[in-house]
This record gives structure tokens, C-alpha cells and sequence, in this order.
């Protein structure tokens, strides 16, 4: 285990509860953004559900909260685990192959989270993960550019994200701004492979 995700890099329960508390009005708006972004196209769940089921899960201890981690980064951390947990859960117990009435299957993209099978080779899932990683680690510090990242990473743009960010189209800007000043690196590097 790297030194920097010992245990004691993690909040205690105690820690957790005091953070959570001292959230304000306008960053439980933001968190509930983030639940709505996160929560899209999960079956049986919204919003709210997941919100709460990532504070609790922090507070019980099942998920980590890291020293030093903003608590809008963490609970976005947190729901997006969950989410993609749900997802792949929902897509493993239900057929998304429905009978129509000829008798032959087809795929049911009107269902929520219908997906479509991952054709990706096992390399560049691994390339993906590891770059969204680095994306992720960019940011980690910065809670308005965390927020951009995850709007971005959810197809959103423009005024959409800032609306669903909880974030004035200023603020929004300015964080755009700084996520693409960190992300240079990174595309300059794609464009020479």
C-alpha cells in the first residue's frame, strides 16, 4: 500500500459527521447536482437516494473519505462509485432484450441505462481508467473544477453544466478555464501518440 493511502489519510466517523454538518445550504445544492448528474439512468434510484446512501455509506465507514479531500469531491466520488455499482448491478438482473410481438429480439434502448455492449479492447479500458484517474487527480483540489469535470464526463456543456453544477455561469467559466489550463498537458501528449 502507497504511504499516501494509509489509514490514517482517511477521516475517522467522527470527522466525517463534523464535515458533513458543517456543509452549507448552497453546498448541499451543489451535492444534490452532483446526486442528479450521478444518478442519471439509474433504475429504482434518484437524486436523493443516492445522496443520502453516499453520506451514509461515509459515515458507517464502507467508503472512505481522504484527509484533505473537499466534501463536494468526496460525495461526488462517493455517489459516482455507487452509480456505476447500481448500473452494473441493474444491467447484470435485467434482460434488455425484449420479445416484440413478431417474436424476435431486439434491444430496448427505452429503458433507463440501456447500454450498449463495450466493444473496447481490454487495453484501452485500462488507458481510459487511467487517464480519467489523472483527469480526477488534476482536479482533486478544486471543487468548482471537480464539478466541470463531472458535467463534462455526463456529456453536459455550456450553461447545462453550470445549471446542473449549482454554479453561476462566472464561476462556471472560470473553473472551465482552469480544467482546460490543467488538461493542456495531457492533450498535447494525445496529439503526439
Amino acid at each position: 500500500m502507497p504511504l499516501s493511502e494509509t489509514p490514517e489519510d482517511d477521516l475517522t466517523p467522527q470527522e466525517v459527521s463534523a464535515q458533513l454538518r458543517s456543509l452549507s445550504a448552497a453546498d448541499f445544492k451543489r451535492a444534490g447536482s452532483l446526486a442528479k448528474m450521478c444518478a442519471a439512468g439509474i433504475p429504482g434510484m434518484d437524486a436523493g437516494d443516492l445522496l443520502q446512501e453516499a453520506m451514509v455509506k461515509l459515515l458507517l465507514g464502507e467508503r472512505v473519505w481522504r484527509r484533505g479531500v473537499h466534501p463536494l469531491v468526496t460525495l461526488k466520488m462517493v455517489m459516482l462509485s455507487i452509480a456505476f455499482d447500481a448500473r452494473k448491478k441493474a444491467k447484470g438482473a435485467i434482460d434488455w432484450l425484449a420479445m416484440i410481438d413478431d417474436g424476435t429480439k431486439t434491444r430496448d434502448t427505452s429503458c433507463p441505462g440501456a447500454l450498449e455492449p463495450d466493444n473496447r479492447s481490454p487495453q484501452e479500458i485500462v488507458d481510459g481508467r487511467s487517464q480519467l484517474k489523472y483527469i480526477e487527480s488534476l482536479v482533486a483540489d478544486d471543487a468548482d473544477a471537480s464539478l466541470v469535470v463531472t458535467a463534462w464526463g455526463l456529456g453536459m456543456r455550456g450553461e447545462e453544466a453550470a445549471r446542473e453544477t449549482g454554479l453561476e455561469m462566472n464561476r462556471y467559466e472560470a473553473a472551465r478555464k482552469r480544467v482546460t489550463k490543467k488538461l493542456e498537458p495531457l492533450a498535447a501528449l494525445r496529439k503526439t501518440t
